[in-house]
C-alpha cells in the first residue's frame, strides 16, 4: 500500500499566505473604490463629488464672446428665472440670472440629468460650477442650492 504525503491532505502555509494576501488586496481595492465613489464624507453635496477647479465667472466676458471661453470652467451664482426646456436624457435647460459688479443678465445653463436630485425651481438661488461648451452654452458640472 503506497504512503500518502503529509502535505497533500490539507492546505500548506504558502496557500494560506496567498489566500490571506489576496483577501487583504481585495479589501484595500474595495476600500479605495468606495472612497472614490462616496468621497471623504465631508462634502456638502451628499454625492461625494470632488472639488472642481474653476475660476470666477465674468458675466461681461461671457456676454461679449462666449465662444472665446469654450472649455473653461467657472464658479457662478444666480437666481433661476425659469426652466426653458427639459428632456429625460439630457436634463434641464434653465435661465439663470447672474449679477455682476455693474449689471446682471440671464444666461442659459444646461443642468444634466445627474443633478435631478437638486430642487431647481423658479426664484431658487443656485451656486454652481459650469463649463462653457462648444456652442458657448454653460453646462453644469456641480449644482448646489445657495
Amino acid at each position: 500500500m503506497p504512503r500518502r504525503s503529509r502535505n497533500s491532505s490539507g492546505a500548506n502555509s504558502a496557500q494560506i499566505l496567498g489566500l490571506v494576501g489576496g483577501l487583504l488586496f481585495i479589501l484595500a481595492v474595495g476600500g479605495g473604490v468606495a472612497f472614490l465613489f462616496f468621497g471623504d464624507g465631508g462634502s456638502s453635496s451628499g454625492r461625494g463629488s470632488r472639488a472642481i477647479q474653476a475660476n470666477e465667472f465674468n458675466l461681461r466676458d461671457y456676454l461679449d464672446n462666449a465662444n472665446a471661453l469654450r472649455g473653461n470652467t467657472y464658479r457662478l451664482e444666480g437666481k433661476v428665472e425659469e426652466q426653458l426646456r427639459w428632456t429625460r436624457d439630457r436634463g434641464r435647460l434653465i435661465s439663470l440670472h447672474v449679477e455682476s459688479a455693474s449689471d446682471g443678465s440671464p444666461v442659459p445653463v444646461l443642468v444634466p440629468q445627474e443633478f435631478s436630485h437638486v430642487n431647481i425651481e423658479k426664484n431658487n438661488n443656485l451656486s454652481l460650477v459650469a463649463e462653457v461648451g462648444d456652442n458657448g452654452l454653460l453646462i453644469a458640472r456641480d449644482v448646489r442650492p445657495k
